[in-house]
């Protein structure tokens, strides 16, 4: 693994994992141009480091469990690592929701279709604004025919305060879409962190609970009909707890991190890849 935003190289996988981070994840500044008054130094990669545990954990696994040697696993397998932003595409910023068939033309978008076969199954896994746009991803790509398998929000944030319009400005200069996503995907799975609630006086002491509240922490409470939410968790796990929320034990009995590798060996298992 020699760059932070390609986990492996094949153009046209069978199973195409996309991590999408937050604010501050993969980039030095948090809303557009506008720099964070600390940390702002240098990335955290928070979810990078997610994503190559992962990816690590999985090819073992996909070794251990069905005898799948390196080099095929290297051709059907892709895990990539993006920023929020660049899964934001300006042309599609003010898409409607009702639209499925709208066209893209932004440049990332192509090069994003380029690693997506007809055969390729997709799974977003996204934290914070990753997660929102992330939800927003798997609309954009069904209306260019693609689905997303597996979608996973981490305490998605984009909505806007809920307290006070104290980040309306920023949220309107970010490069997240306006509308509340709705995604388009078999299944998906939201973890919310803690919630901070002025009116009910409950507050933290950690501050990157505050960033998502500043932010707006998306709230979801059901799933349209293009998608099917199997587990909706609200948890106390601070905002950074990413790996804690990928990790977290959901009414399904099983984590979201468990979920995507069982998927996963599913699709491997169908595929007949496992040698007899």
């Amino acid at each position: 693994m020699n760059e932070p935003d390609r986990l492996s190289v094949h153009r046209t996988p069978l199973i195409y994992v996309i991590f999408i981070g937050g604010a501050a994840d993969k980039e030095s500044f948090l809303w557009g141009n506008v720099k964070l008054p600390f940390d702002q130094r240098r990335p955290h990669y928070m979810t990078y480091h997610l994503a190559r545990r992962f990816h690590f954990r999985l090819r073992k696994y996909l070794q251990t469990a069905y005898a799948i040697s390196p080099s095929m696993i290297n051709q059907y397998y892709r895990c990539d690592y993006l920023s929020y932003s660049e899964v934001f595409y300006r042309d599609a910023r003010r898409y409607e929701p009702d639209n499925l068939s709208m066209r893209i033309e932004a440049p990332a978008f192509q090069r994003l279709l380029q690693n997506i076969g007809s055969q390729t199954q997709v799974f977003i896994v996204g934290h914070s604004l990753g997660a929102w746009n992330g939800a927003h991803l798997s609309h954009l790509l069904a209306a260019h025919g693609i689905s997303c398998r597996y979608l996973i929000t981490l305490d998605p944030v984009g909505y806007g305060n809920h307290d006070f319009p104290l980040a309306g400005h920023l949220i309107r200069q970010a490069k997240i879409y306006p509308l509340v996503p709705v995604p388009v995907c078999a299944n998906w799975i939201n973890i919310r962190g803690f919630h901070i609630r002025l009116r009910h006086h409950c507050y933290s002491r950690t501050w990157r609970n505050w960033v998502s509240w500043a932010g707006g922490q998306w709230l979801v409470k059901d799933a349209q009909s293009q998608s099917q939410l199997l587990a909706n968790e609200a948890t106390s796990l601070p905002h950074h707890w990413v790996e804690e929320m990928f990790n977290y034990p959901t009414q399904l009995g099983y984590s979201a991190n468990t979920a995507l590798q069982q998927e996963i060996a599913t699709i491997v298992r169908q595929s007949g890849l496992v040698p007899a």
